[in-house]
């Protein structure tokens, strides 16, 4: 398979403690990942990094694929904006049919009824699945996403399952956190434990 993104020797320190040692992983297209462990094991420090939102410290990340998506702990949605224009936004430097997109998107994650509703009158629960949208709204080739399970109703993880089968499908590749090892009903998912710094 081909490789997507390759971690070479990654290592960053807080407070003299490493918090990645020396971390070196081959992701392939159209591969699953979920880094589990425990609170405080660098989990999202890891996700920072291969994103670019972070500084490499010591180690290169060499990424082939032309962009990611990445869906964070905090929602990153502007209150005073509805739900449509949250997410317009990030249809702004995208030439495919717009507004086809966001509707399908509104329609898988059954938020269709609150498309001009003001974000900061949805719950937490609807204000993660706008978030999570952005995956459906940008043509991208890897997802990542931190911890994407965290606080959601059944109903919400029966569609995020659905849109994992759907992108690995259109030869996405997938990388989650989560604090324990994961299975999907109709996906091979490589679980690495993250522990004291390195990758198991």
């Amino acid at each position: 398979m081909n490789v997507l993104m390759k971690i070479i020797n990654l290592t960053l320190q807080r407070n003299d403690r490493n918090i990645l040692d020396n971390i070196s992983l081959d992701i392939h297209a159209k591969s699953f990942l979920n880094i589990h462990g425990a609170n405080g094991s660098g989990k999202t420090s890891f996700l920072k990094v291969i994103t670019g939102i972070s500084e490499i410290e010591s180690g290169e990340v060499v990424n082939y694929s032309n962009n990611n998506v990445y869906v964070g702990h905090k929602y990153g949605l502007k209150t005073n904006l509805t739900v449509s224009e949250n997410l317009m936004l990030d249809l702004q430097n995208n030439n495919g049919d717009k507004k086809n997109k966001l509707a399908e998107a509104l329609e898988v994650y059954k938020m269709s009824k609150h498309r001009d509703t003001l974000v900061k009158h949805l719950s937490h629960g609807q204000q993660k699945r706008v978030s999570l949208m952005r995956t459906l709204l940008l043509d991208s080739d890897i997802w990542i996403l931190d911890e994407p399970f965290s606080a959601l109703d059944d109903e919400t993880k029966v569609i995020l399952n659905k849109t994992f089968v759907d992108a690995i499908g259109r030869d996405k590749t997938i990388i989650i956190t989560s604090h324990s090892a994961f299975t999907h009903d109709h996906l091979e998912v490589h679980n690495f434990l993250l522990k004291d710094g390195r990758i198991q």
